[in-house]
């Protein structure tokens, strides 16, 4: 399957997360997956299972701004996310870690 470059960013909310719980899997180039969005939500939501139960972040609001709009109408898979960036230990302290995403429409 193909795709075409939509954005890179940085994961939100990471500490509200399972993103600490399961730093030593992430890495770069680690495909992440969209989670359903609710009506309310204003953020899309990233995990690092197809069931979303370990969500890892969000994207902003200004970031999800089209995104979130395919992820109410329950089409989680038009877009893909990759790691592009993972902060590691000796960069940074635990309060400063981050995790940078490269979002891409996927075409069929």
């Amino acid at each position: 399957m193909s795709s075409i470059y939509l954005k890179e960013c940085y994961l939100t909310s990471v500490y509200h997360y399972d993103a600490l719980d399961n730093w030593s899997k992430i890495k770069v180039g680690t495909k992440l997956f969209f989670v359903k969005a609710d009506k309310d939500d204003k953020k899309a939501k990233l995990a690092l299972d197809q069931n979303g139960t370990k969500i890892i972040g969000e994207l902003s609001e200004e970031d999800s701004h089209v995104i979130v709009d395919v992820l109410k109408q329950e089409h989680t898979r038009v877009f893909s996310a990759v790691i592009s960036y993972k902060s590691d230990n000796s960069e940074n302290s635990e309060e400063d870690r981050r995790i940078k995403v490269v979002v891409r429409i996927d075409k069929k």
